[in-house]
């Protein structure tokens, strides 16, 4: 899939993760976050979104470091 963009909802205990590409929802799901920083060190680039919250700034550094 090209033009990735990745909508996420932060939390402390839960990540909600919204897929988005080809016009539609790919994958709307839940994830810990170990398990999404897992999934951001497997995703190709792509834009991700962040709720602007506490921890936003944080996941964004994240993210960035992992290309």
């Amino acid at each position: 899939m090209k033009n990735l963009i990745i909508g996420v909802d932060l939390a402390a205990k839960v990540i909600q993760v919204c897929v988005y590409a080809d016009k539609k929802v790919q994958s709307n799901r839940e994830m810990t976050p170990k398990q999404f920083s897992a999934y951001l060190s497997n995703l190709s680039p792509s834009l991700v979104v962040f709720e602007a919250c506490a921890s936003s700034n944080y996941w964004n550094q994240i993210a960035t470091s992992l290309g």
